[in-house]
C-alpha cells in the first residue's frame, strides 16, 4: 500500500508560466483574444523580468515591487491593457515606462520582425536592468530602449499605432495624444483607479472609454 505524507497533501499550489498563460489566454474568462499577443505571452517569461528575490511570486497575479519606487503591474492588468490596445503585426508602438522591460518584450514579440517598439524610461538604473533582462531574448531585434522623460511621449519617432503608458495621468497631455496615428489607440491609467482607452478617430477627434477598479502610481517627470 502506497503511503502519502501529510506534507505532500498540504503542499500549496504554485503558479507556473504555463498555468499563468492558461489563465490569460485559454481559460473560459481569458483576457487575451489577440493571437499575436497570446504567442508573445507564451514566449516571454515574466520570471525573466522580476527581481531575483521575488522569483517565487513571478507568476502570481499580483503587483511586484521592482525597486526605485516602481512597480511591475499584475499580469491580468498588463494583459488587459495590451488586448485593449489592439496590437497588430508590423505596427509601431510606444511604451512609456520601461520598468524591467516585460511589457516592451511582449509588444516587440507580438508586432513581429516588421514591427517596431520604442520604450522610454526616465530612471537609468531601471533601464540598465531592462537591457540585461532583454538580453535573454536575442531574437527581439525590433525594440529600441530610450533613456528620457516620457511624460510627453516620444515625438521623435511618432506617429504610433498604439501607446502604452504604465503610470497614471490626471489628464492625457495633448502632445501625447497627438503622437497617435489616426485609428491608433492609447492605453493609460487615469487618476488612481481607472484605465482609459483613447481611440484617435481623426486629426482632432478622440473617443474615450474608461475601465474602473485598478490602482496605479502617478507618472513622474525628469530623468533620474
Amino acid at each position: 500500500m502506497t503511503s502519502i505524507s501529510i506534507t505532500s497533501l498540504a503542499r500549496p499550489f504554485k503558479w507556473t508560466h504555463e498555468y499563468l498563460n492558461e489563465v490569460l489566454c485559454k481559460s473560459k474568462d481569458k483576457l487575451i483574444l489577440n493571437k499575436d499577443l497570446q504567442k508573445a505571452f507564451n514566449e516571454v517569461d515574466r520570471a525573466d523580468f522580476v527581481p531575483p528575490e521575488l522569483l517565487d511570486l513571478a507568476y502570481r497575479d499580483q503587483e511586484l515591487d521592482i525597486g526605485w519606487h516602481e512597480k511591475l503591474d499584475k499580469p491580468t492588468t498588463i494583459a488587459l491593457m495590451l488586448q485593449l490596445m489592439d496590437v497588430k503585426k508590423g505596427g509601431r508602438y510606444l511604451d512609456i515606462g520601461t520598468g524591467t522591460g516585460y511589457v516592451a518584450a511582449l509588444l516587440a514579440t507580438a508586432v513581429g520582425k516588421r514591427g517596431q517598439v520604442i520604450s522610454i524610461e526616465r530612471k537609468q538604473f531601471l533601464l540598465e536592468i531592462a537591457r540585461i533582462n532583454l538580453a535573454k531574448y536575442p531574437f527581439v531585434k525590433n525594440l529600441t530602449l530610450q533613456l528620457g522623460d516620457g511624460s510627453e511621449g516620444y515625438k521623435q519617432l511618432a506617429p504610433y499605432d498604439g501607446i502604452h503608458i504604465s503610470a497614471s495621468y490626471e489628464e492625457i497631455p495633448e502632445v501625447v495624444k497627438g503622437q497617435l496615428k489616426i485609428k491608433g489607440k492609447l492605453i493609460a491609467p487615469i487618476g488612481t483607479d481607472q484605465l482609459m482607452v483613447l481611440h484617435r478617430l481623426s486629426p482632432s477627434t478622440y473617443k474615450e472609454t474608461l475601465h474602473k477598479s485598478f490602482f496605479f502610481a502617478k507618472i513622474g517627470s525628469g530623468i533620474e
